[in-house]
């Protein structure tokens, strides 16, 4: 009898502390920041992890619900949609099982009066929803990415109406999948253990508490590893350990 027919199978986990060691030795890896993006562009095909300047403003849901223009002066976007999924042909998948929107998110000039400490976390990758992407070209101006922010657009769209501005190269690629991954990793596990435990235990009161606390943990530590003052840094730290000893104790 196959055991997991009756007892369910643990859910597969991304590994978080792996995740956070490929980073950091990518990151030790001098030669990364030396050719971050490739030198040359070949071809027209999208990957994950290009840069990209759209022809048109895109839209969103704004606060009353309406759809409405992003009006944030953002140049450039990157691509955060499986390359696997952009390179398949819309005309001829089916519908059904390929989907039709991408996910790209916007290139943010770092700010002029960062402070160091904050500037040199996203330089080294600490930080868990923002990821550092330097100058390219003539470009005057680092940027980062903030995971938290991220716009659906119609592949084909994307396809039809923007320009390639840079491309990043095998291991820079590498980097940022394994942040966008390292983002999700922990809330995610967190999430299936507890549907595991609710599915196969029929328990519901801690695998709530469960939930609650442990996918609150790393947006506020983040929080606090970018905070603007000791002050904020104290106060996210002190939520982060609030909602760590609930994990603990339930």
């Amino acid at each position: 009898m196959n055991i997991s027919e009756n007892v369910g199978r643990w859910p597969p986990v991304y590994d978080f502390e792996e995740l956070g060691q490929q980073i950091k030795d990518l990151i030790n890896d001098g030669s990364i920041f030396h050719q971050f993006f490739v030198p040359h562009i070949n071809g027209t095909d999208l990957f994950q992890g290009d840069i990209v300047s759209l022809k048109n403003d895109p839209v969103y849901i704004d606060k009353d619900g309406d759809i409405a223009i992003i009006d944030e002066d953002f140049n450039y976007w990157v691509i955060l949609g499986n390359t696997c999924d952009l390179a398949r042909n819309l005309t001829t998948d089916s519908d059904s099982v390929l989907p039709r929107l991408t996910h790209i998110s916007p290139l943010i000039p770092v700010p002029q009066d960062i402070p160091t400490s904050v500037l040199n976390n996203l330089k080294k990758y600490k930080l868990y929803k923002r990821v550092f992407i330097p100058r390219w070209g003539k470009e005057e101006n680092d940027f980062y990415i903030d995971l938290t922010i991220m716009n659906s657009i119609e592949k084909q769209c994307l396809i039809d109406h923007s320009n390639i501005m840079a491309r990043l190269n095998f291991k820079t690629w590498l980097l940022l999948h394994s942040c966008l991954v390292r983002y999700y990793a922990f809330a995610l596990n967190i999430v299936k253990i507890c549907f595991f435990i609710q599915k196969n235990s029929r328990e519901y009161v801690l695998s709530r508490q469960l939930l609650k606390s442990g996918t609150s943990i790393g947006a506020n530590v983040e929080e606090a590893v970018g905070g603007i003052s000791k002050a904020d840094f104290l106060a996210k730290m002190q939520i982060a350990y609030k909602e760590q000893e609930n994990l603990i104790t339930g």
